[in-house]
């Protein structure tokens, strides 16, 4: 579709430099946010390996989740000093870099989504599909077979994408999707959030509605008795309930997030007729750091959603406690 596609597009803030070599404070915000954000993935990685009740099967989806995130920070973190991969004279292996980043840039966009919608998936045939429910939990084969088919697919979208539109990386951050054709980088653009993020995200509300639903129907049918047996089941499911509205929520603001900090940078180097480089570049030269740190918070509170909704740990009625008990103090 472009047979035009340049990897050495222009910007007016050089890639190759230091950067803390500026004086926005948005570039030490989104660096901050990068460390803390890896903090809280690698806390949230040791809770799960201390709590023996978040390693049943149950719990893989969600894991899957936090992990997808943590790649994501990973990533981010890669480029801890410049903008861009740096080799020195080294052209070829820095063409190379990049080509690999870019893909995987848009890797994680897709199972960002997609990992949220496999765990939507398996929480409502908990609910509608018992069968199905029990078939997977039999066997972890199922579970890890379920999330292999989700990065195979993802890789396979990414790849098809990137060559159909013959799109190459842009100059920051190796993100992908750039074209020395704006008709190219539009039409990409939208194709790709449409399947990267439209579609499974509304997926994922309308099966999500239905749960809440089937929830709140089935709290209505139960007797006083039954209520009583049954209790902490369904406080459980409703928390779990809670936890996934949180943590997609934060999902959706991520990737809305996501896709205005991969078009200001593909933007910043696109090569227009009616503007300069450094025109366009300049427009995003401090929205750039702040749109990234923006997202970093938003996917560093997945993994604490993650725990403090989790109805084995109970951090949220504990901090609930907590809080009656100093209000009771001060009063």
């Amino acid at each position: 579709m472009n047979d035009s596609n340049s990897s050495e597009n222009a910007s007016i803030v050089d890639p190759y430099s230091k950067a803390f070599s500026t004086y926005y404070v948005a570039n030490y915000i989104d660096w901050s946010f990068r460390i803390i954000s890896l903090l809280v993935h690698i806390f949230y990685a040791i809770i799960v390996l201390s709590k023996k009740q978040l390693q049943t099967r149950t719990y893989v989806f969600m894991h899957h989740v936090n992990f997808v995130s943590f790649a994501y920070i990973l990533h981010f973190v890669a480029f801890f000093d410049t903008r861009t991969a740096s080799y020195g004279q080294n052209f070829t292996l820095e063409v190379a870099f990049c080509t690999l980043s870019e893909i995987f840039w848009s890797l994680l966009a897709y199972m960002r989504t997609y990992s949220i919608l496999l765990l939507a998936l398996y929480r409502y045939w908990a609910v509608y599909w018992i069968k199905m429910y029990r078939l997977i939990n039999t066997n972890t084969v199922y579970i890890y077979a379920a999330i292999l088919a989700a990065w195979l697919g993802s890789l396979l979208l990414t790849l098809v994408f990137k060559y159909a539109f013959s799109t190459t990386h842009s100059v920051y951050f190796c993100t992908p999707g750039y074209s020395d054709n704006l008709l190219v980088i539009v039409i990409s653009q939208c194709l790709t959030n449409v399947i990267c993020n439209i579609v499974p995200v509304t997926l994922v509300a309308v099966l999500y509605a239905r749960i809440l639903k089937k929830l709140r129907e089935s709290k209505k049918n139960l007797n006083r008795f039954t209520r009583q047996q049954s209790g902490f089941s369904k406080r459980k499911e409703f928390e779990l309930a809670k936890q996934f509205i949180f943590v997609n929520t934060f999902t959706i603001l991520s990737s809305v997030v996501s896709i205005m900090i991969n078009l200001v940078m593909v933007l910043a180097s696109y090569q227009a007729k009616t503007f300069t480089s450094t025109e366009i570049d300049a427009m995003f030269i401090e929205v750039r750091p702040a749109l990234r740190a923006l997202f970093i918070f938003f996917q560093t509170c997945l993994p604490i959603l993650s725990i403090a909704y989790n109805p084995e740990i109970k951090l949220s009625k504990k901090f609930d406690k907590f809080k009656n008990i100093s209000i009771s103090i001060i009063t």
